[in-house]
């Protein structure tokens, strides 16, 4: 993927890491380059709808990357009631104080409020769809479910934390034997699809065997075999 990244948007990209990275969260730099590309060159019309902010790592990926094409606003929910390693925390105000240090709050539309209860107000087709909440089955579960109806044909939904945990894991295997979507990859933690009615069985088959072979590689814990591995299955930006 490197090669089809111009020099110009690959500074930008390493100008939005310098400024995500000083906010504390689980996102790499080339999940994060992922989720600034998606949001500045991303395919259809559409909002870019954000399931799970904390203190705004991912938001300021995504507000940078639309903000420099000029693009939609990032829609970000989270009830900022604490996360899930447990730490019970107010964190709004500092997703605030973060998007605004980041130079990208003008660009941000901060929900405050549980996905569920968000998607029952909300009405706009959804170009761009980034799950990152409670990895709780259910939870994952639920939110890929009121989401996904919102996203239009040819936009991308996107789950984080689908290699070792078993939430978003087993919601992203559900999502691609769904049918529904074509053009299935990996970068890092993050999988990715492409709403596509017209999915094809096979095209959709091998992304699972892939997948699940991916995964099965992943655990084998020596070095130079991961990054094989990784750079044959997955997609790399930075």
């Amino acid at each position: 993927m490197r090669s089809f990244v111009d020099e110009q948007t690959k500074r930008e990209i390493a100008e939005a890491g310098k400024i995500a990275g000083r906010t504390e969260g689980w996102l790499s730099d080339n999940e994060g380059a992922f989720l600034f590309l998606n949001a500045r060159n991303g395919p259809c019309r559409g909002e870019i709808v954000e399931v799970g902010s904390w203190k705004g790592r991912s938001t300021i990926w995504l507000a940078k990357g639309s903000k420099s094409a000029k693009r939609e606003k990032i829609h970000a929910i989270d009830p900022h009631i604490g996360s899930y390693e447990g730490r019970k925390e107010n964190t709004y105000a500092q997703f605030r104080k973060n998007i605004r240090a980041a130079g990208v709050e003008d660009h941000v539309v901060p929900i405050v409020s549980k996905a569920e209860d968000a998607a029952k107000k909300w009405k706009k087709p959804v170009r761009f769809l980034w799950i990152d909440g409670s990895h709780n089955y259910e939870d994952v579960r639920r939110d890929v479910l009121i989401w996904e109806k919102f996203l239009v044909n040819g936009g991308v939904i996107a789950l984080h934390d689908t290699v070792f945990r078993e939430g978003p894991t087993k919601v992203s295997k559900e999502l691609i034997k769904s049918g529904k979507f074509s053009n299935i990859g990996f970068v890092d933690d993050i999988t990715f699809a492409v709403k596509d009615p017209e999915a094809s069985k096979a095209s959709t088959a091998f992304s699972l065997l892939s997948r699940e072979l991916a995964l099965k590689l992943l655990w084998i814990r020596i070095p130079a075999f991961r990054n094989a591995v990784k750079k044959l299955f997955f997609k790399q930006y930075v």
